[in-house]
Parts: structure tokens; C-alpha cells; sequence
């Protein structure tokens, strides 16, 4: 959820949009944010966003510098970070002279409400440095010490010779690229460069790149502040671009989670074998309005972007004007909610159809393979097939993702079915949010089929016509049923054989039989017998008792026992 804060800062009131907000940032410090929202059920907050009320997002606050009323009860918004507010506070003193970055910085926003940082540590001169608005200020140190700046959360800002890290990412085409758009401009390509410094100090730049691109002087420069060649080169060098200033526009899901400007090398062979380091210019994210946190939609690589830190300098009308047509195609763009394009080339086919900030549907269509995929940008949710010639793959993910029918969130969770001419495979992984994984997998070939998961539940009749091996434990706690289901007495036996050729089987008719090569051993406190008791075949033996009674098959009859006590026959048993 949003906020909006009127221009006299006495109310405040959150508000949701009718479109996600779309937030974008870049290395040359822009940072802005456009909505669109209805007044209905937003009312207080519709009306309080006028011009110059502050809107915070993510821990970020834009000043509005636009509103377009295209319908009743529905405006479109455009804000700036509010770090350009600075450009309306001037530093009357000057602070010049040679000083390091922090103390330049630390002087610079004194007082302003802005907490600022710097990692590297140099000194730098920098003459008169004041007498202008923060923000111009700003310029004159990013182009005094070779370095950048980036808006933080807040009411932060930090300065770095380069914003973000290098953990050496690779990103390459059919690999991990969905998308790719190449922007080349030459306009500002030079590769040699004259400067003059102070009391008549000149150097001449002549860049390696010349070899390329011919000698093509650029304008020169001229800074008295330096006084020794090997700095005033340094500076030349740096002001000077021997290079095409390339960007690229990629929507892949593996580079959304990488920090503006990281450095990250991009391999794309179908424009002309290109292999080069690059950095992240530019991000653009949503505001997810449930848990206040940005998500990268959209990214920028290249070693430059179309536009200069001037931009960044609101402080006059005509710079105002200048960015007005850029902005209005930006909230006329964002004002559309769905956009289609197919795109045919000789070795592919792409069709797309967007829901801006919200879906993307994708097929990819070449000569060797069919790709499709939905990504939902809101809940981070991945659906994709990949068909090849020699197999048919399928995936669904999710990032954050809410179990069915459990109350545990987990950090990722995907299943893949993967078909071959020979097998068919089936894998379902959950990832929680202290990295450990749990796998269930399925694996069908001809010869074998093949679960392996932590448990395995069968409900329902199971029919098993081949022999079940294993050295497993059964633990059962309901009813066994065993052999065939008897319809009628006398259809047949079924029997549970021991290893040891011992069985234990029912005769068809109710009986059970038993039949051991060893000793029947029953053990308990108290045993039990109703029915008749057959001992006519048995040899009965060890019926003895403390008082010195036993019992014996009579030789004469043996359906009766003899009971003799101390060896003397004392009465008999009949067994009929």
C-alpha cells in the first residue's frame, strides 16, 4: 500500500492503484515512479494527491511533478524521487580546494535531512566548490572523483566509483536470455582528446581504438586545477568515450535478483559472436502494494545509457520542458494494460502477449526447438514447456511460495516432467528459507518404475501380480488380507511360505493349517482351546504338573489319557 502526504505535510493517507506501480532507476541517479489510481474506495488518498504532494513507496518518497485527468475519477501520476528537491536549497558558501570525497559529501548535505556515504577515499580539488543548487553540486563531485551515486530508501544516498558488485555473473543467449534488444550510438564516438591544464600544461590523448574507428578528435578540454601531466592524462582518458555506447534490454528471471549496476558478462552469438562485460544501467521494478518491496520486471545492460546526469538537474523551467515529451510517452505507455508482438526472423518466431507489470505469455518458435512460458510478475510464478525433437520438457516454479493446504511459506518450489523416447521423469523440489531441500521423484523406463520420496501413500485397492523384494520393515496398523478373496468354501488355498519350506495355509473350508519341519512354540499366560481337541495322531508328552501328575495316550485306545500320579495310574480321560 501507498501513502500520500499532502504539499503542507498535515495529512497523510494510504491508497492502493488501479495499475502495480512502476518503479525505475538507473546508474545516472533518475529515479521515478508512475501510477494510476481511481477514486473509488480511494477517496481521501485520490484527493490528496495534487501536485508537489509526496507519495512513499518501498521506504522511497517521489515528489508528484505530473497528473494527467484523463477520466472522471481516475489520474495518472508521475513522481521524482524527492532527492531532487535538492535542487531548489543552495550552498551560498563555497567549500573549495583540495579535500577527500567524504568531506566534500559530508559538507554538501549538512542540514539537508539526507544521510549520505562514500566508499572510497581520495582527495579531489575542486575550486569554488558552492554558489550552486545541491544537485549541481552533486555533478561537479561524481565528475571530480570519476564516480556515481545511487538513491537509497529512506532519505539515503551513496557514492561509489562504481555502484553494485562484480560476482561474475554469466548470462548467454538459449542458455539463461529470454529476450534480448540491442541500442548502438556512435554519436559520441572519439578517440583522440587535447587538455589543458594550468600555466600552460597541455597533454594529447590518443585512444588505443583509433585502429578501429579512425582518429576522430573530440572537443577539448581545459582545467586549471591540475598541475601534473599524469593526472591531467588521467582526466583526459576519462572524459573521452572511444566506444559505441551499447545497451541491451533483456526479461530473463535470473537476472531480476541482481543490484543496480552490478557487472555481469553477456555471451550472445547471434549478434555477431558478442562476448563482453557489462553492468546493470538500469532496473525496473513493481511495488508489490501487500508487502511494501520492489521486483524487478525488467533490467538494461550496457556499457552506457542514452542520457546525460543533466537530467537529473530540475532547477530551471527549460530543463523541465525538455523532459516533458520523454515523460508523457512513459505515463501514456504505462496506461496500457495489455501489448502483443510477434517478431519474425530467418531463424525464429516469437509471439508475446503482456499484461503490463502484471503477466507475461511467451512462444518461441526455431527450427529445433518450441518454447512457451508464463510468468506471472505478482507472484513470482514460472509455467514453461520446452519441446525438442528428442524430448518434451515441462516446469512450474515459484519464489515465496505458499504450499497447498499448508500455513508454511518456502523460498522455492518447482516441478519439471521431462518425457524421452526411453523414459518419463517426474521431480518435485521445495527449497525453504534455511536452504534445505526436499526432493520427490518419479522415474518410468521400460524395465523399471521408480519413487523415491520421504513417503509414499497408496490409497485404495493395490493389486501386486509379481514378486515384492527388499529388506524393508512393514509396519501395518489395520487388517492384512491375504491370498485370493474367497467367493465359496472349497475355491482353493492361500498360503503365507517362510523361507524355510514352513507355510502357514487356509484349507478353503475354514481351516488353517500349519505345517513346520521344527518345533511350534507357544508361549504365553494363558492358552486357551474351544472346539474339539484332536489329539488322535499326536504323541502328547510333558503334561506333568508339581504334584507329580501325568498324563499318557492309553496303548489301548488313543482317544484316552491315562492320568497317573508319582508313576501309578489314578484315573483316565476320555476324548470323544
Amino acid at each position: 500500500m501507498l501513502i500520500v502526504t499532502n504539499f503542507a505535510g498535515t495529512r497523510t493517507e494510504p491508497f492502493f492503484t488501479t495499475t502495480a506501480p512502476l518503479f525505475e532507476q538507473d546508474t545516472l541517479g533518475n529515479l521515478t515512479l508512475d501510477f494510476t489510481v481511481n477514486k473509488t474506495n480511494n477517496e481521501i488518498g485520490f484527493n490528496l494527491l495534487q501536485e508537489e504532494s509526496i507519495v512513499t513507496a518501498a521506504n522511497y518518497t517521489f515528489r508528484v511533478k505530473q497528473i494527467i485527468d484523463d477520466k472522471p475519477g481516475r489520474k495518472t501520476i508521475l513522481g521524482i524521487s524527492t532527492f531532487f528537491d535538492l535542487a531548489y536549497h543552495f550552498k551560498d558558501n563555497t567549500y573549495g580546494g583540495t579535500h577527500s570525497s567524504q568531506e566534500f559529501v559530508n559538507y554538501l548535505f549538512a542540514g539537508t535531512g539526507w544521510t549520505v556515504t562514500c566508499d572510497f577515499t581520495e582527495t579531489a580539488t575542486i575550486d569554488k566548490f558552492g554558489s550552486k543548487n545541491i544537485v549541481q553540486c552533486v555533478n561537479q563531485v561524481c565528475d571530480a572523483f570519476n564516480c556515481e551515486f545511487e538513491i537509497l530508501p529512506n532519505n539515503r544516498v551513496h557514492f561509489s566509483k562504481s555502484i553494485g558488485p562484480d560476482n561474475n555473473a554469466q548470462y548467454r543467449y538459449g542458455h539463461n536470455i529470454k529476450a534480448l534488444s540491442r541500442k548502438i550510438d556512435t554519436n559520441h564516438l572519439r578517440t583522440q582528446i587535447t587538455a589543458t591544464g594550468k600555466e600552460d600544461l597541455k597533454v594529447i590523448y590518443t585512444s588505443p581504438n583509433h585502429t578501429l574507428w579512425g582518429l576522430r578528435k573530440a572537443d577539448p578540454i581545459s582545467d586549471e586545477r591540475f598541475t601534473i601531466a599524469e593526472h591531467l592524462l588521467k582526466k583526459a582518458k576519462d572524459s573521452l568515450i572511444d566506444y559505441p555506447e551499447v545497451s541491451f534490454e533483456l526479461d530473463t528471471l535470473e537476472l531480476l535478483d541482481k543490484a543496480l549496476g552490478e557487472k555481469v558478462w553477456l555471451i550472445y552469438e547471434p549478434i555477431e559472436g558478442l562476448e563482453l562485460q557489462t553492468r546493470i544501467l538500469q532496473r525496473t521494478c513493481i511495488v508489490d502494494e501487500l508487502t511494501d518491496e520492489l521486483k524487478t520486471i525488467t533490467v538494461k545492460l550496457g556499457n552506457s545509457l542514452p542520457r546525460s546526469m543533466s537530467d537529473n538537474e530540475l532547477d530551471s523551467e527549460e530543463e523541465l520542458a525538455d523532459t516533458k515529451e520523454e515523460l508523457e510517452e512513459v505515463i501514456n505507455e504505462s496506461k496500457k494494460e495489455f501489448r502483443s508482438a510477434i517478431t519474425q526472423t530467418d531463424n525464429r518466431i516469437t509471439i508475446e502477449v503482456e499484461q503490463l507489470n502484471k503477466s507475461i505469455a511467451m512462444i518461441d518458435v526455431k527450427a529445433d526447438s518450441i518454447n512457451m512460458s508464463v510468468n506471472n510478475r505478482i507472484t513470482n510464478e514460472v509455467a514453461a514447456i520446452n519441446i525438442r525433437a528428442d524430448q518434451i520438457q515441462s516446469t512450474v516454479s515459484s519464489q515465496g511460495a505458499q504450499l497447498h493446504g499448508m500455513d508454511t511459506r518456502v523460498a522455492n518450489a518447482e516441478s519439471t516432467i521431462t518425457q524421452q523416447a526411453h523414459q518419463i521423469t517426474q521431480k518435485v523440489s521445495v527449497t525453504d528459507y534455511n536452504g534445505d531441500t526436499i526432493v520427490s521423484k518419479i522415474n518410468q523406463d521400460a524395465w523399471s518404475y521408480t519413487i523415491n520420496a520421504q513417503r509414499i501413500n497408496l490409497n485404495g485397492a493395490v493389486m501386486v501380480n509379481g514378486s515384492i523384494s527388499g529388506s524393508t520393515d512393514i509396519n501395518v496398523n489395520r487388517d492384512v488380507w491375504i491370498g485370493r478373496n474367497l467367493t465359496f468354501q472349497g475355491s482353493g488355498q492361500n498360503v503365507i511360505k517362510f523361507a524355510d519350506m514352513t507355510y502357514i495355509a487356509s484349507d478353503g473350508y475354514g481351516g488353517l493349517a500349519i505345517d513346520l519341519w521344527g518345533e511350534l512354540d507357544i508361549q504365553s499366560s494363558k492358552t486357551t482351546f474351544y472346539g474339539t481337541v484332536d489329539f488322535s495322531n499326536a504323541n502328547v508328552i510333558g503334561l506333568n504338573n508339581s504334584d507329580g501328575i501325568s498324563f499318557f495316550q492309553s496303548s489301548n485306545n488313543p482317544k484316552v489319557l491315562v492320568v497317573r500320579k508319582y508313576g501309578s495310574d489314578i484315573g483316565y480321560l476320555s476324548m470323544n
